[in-house]
């Protein structure tokens, strides 16, 4: 009855295929009415996922992830990823939606739970992964969404609803995801660090040591972690990240050679070859949404 209740919410609050967004700050709804049967390029920000209605598959690098109604997704990096959907129809669509935090959410959460819970050591810390959904995240998740429908609860419940969800993975199996990140001085910290400057200047000419001196790595140090971590080389996850913000322009309006020169490709010809090679069009038919 509860599951029903929630689909029933999220159908009602998702007019539109694809992320509709909400009055709960970093709470994004996503409904989906046809399969996606072959990968297809996506960006995945620091969440935590939950599918109500159907399953995922993200291929990452080498290793294939699937979660679906009985597993959770949490996510500590912005990653560009390709996913898949083999189950959607009008009838019965692919429902889900993701939770965006804050990492000083994350570092103030740890802190307080500093001597409660054990975070063993990792020597290949991850930084995304599936994880069985604990009944105290259900919960939890439960409340969350039924605070679409009543003001005061979004304004007076939702915040505290979501540091109860950062709590419940923090103390579950996959917590050393999250903790990883706010521990200073790790490597998955500093390769944290490393993303945050380059989503912030990915449009300006970048280079592997511009970027390993924001994670206090030498250049051959940031490159084997990145690419372990993300399964991208540094300058791969700069092209990614360029083509994904140069199709939201596309898709807002914007030409080709101008989505293109304002993510910082100086040539037109590389940006529509690499866009193509991506995404599996040109930059040109790109539909505006």
């Amino acid at each position: 009855m509860e599951r029903e209740s929630i689909i029933e919410r999220l159908k009602r609050h998702t007019p539109q295929e694809g992320f509709n967004e909400t009055a709960i700050d970093g709470l994004r709804l996503y409904r989906q009415d046809q399969p996606a049967t072959e990968p297809f390029p996506v960006i995945y920000e620091p969440s935590i996922c939950i599918i109500v209605q159907g399953s995922k598959r993200l291929v990452f690098g080498r290793r294939s992830i699937l979660y679906d109604e009985g597993n959770f997704l949490v996510n500590a990096l912005t990653l560009p990823l390709h996913a898949e959907m083999s189950e959607a129809s009008p009838e019965k669509p692919f429902l889900g939606f993701l939770m965006r935090f804050d990492p000083l959410q994350v570092s103030t959460l740890v802190t307080e739970l500093d001597g409660l819970v054990d975070w063993p050591e990792s020597p290949m810390p991850e930084i995304i992964s599936a994880c069985p959904l604990s009944e105290g995240i259900s919960r939890a998740n439960q409340r969350l969404i039924a605070c679409l429908d009543d003001a005061m609860d979004r304004r007076i419940l939702s915040a505290g609803l979501i540091r109860e969800i950062l709590y419940e993975v923090l103390r579950g199996p996959k917590g050393r995801i999250l903790y990883e990140q706010a521990l200073r001085g790790g490597k998955a910290h500093q390769i944290a660090r490393a993303v945050a400057y380059i989503e912030k200047h990915f449009h300006q000419s970048l280079d592997v040591s511009t970027i390993a001196k924001q994670a206090a790595m030498s250049p051959s140090v940031l490159h084997q972690h990145f690419k372990r971590l993300t399964a991208l080389t540094p300058m791969q996850y700069v092209q990614h990240l360029r083509l994904h913000q140069a199709r939201t322009l596309l898709l807002a309006g914007h030409g080709a050679a101008q989505a293109g020169f304002e993510v910082g490709y100086n040539s037109p010809s590389q940006f529509s070859r690499e866009f193509r090679r991506l995404f599996g069009v040109p930059p040109s038919r790109v539909r505006v949404a």
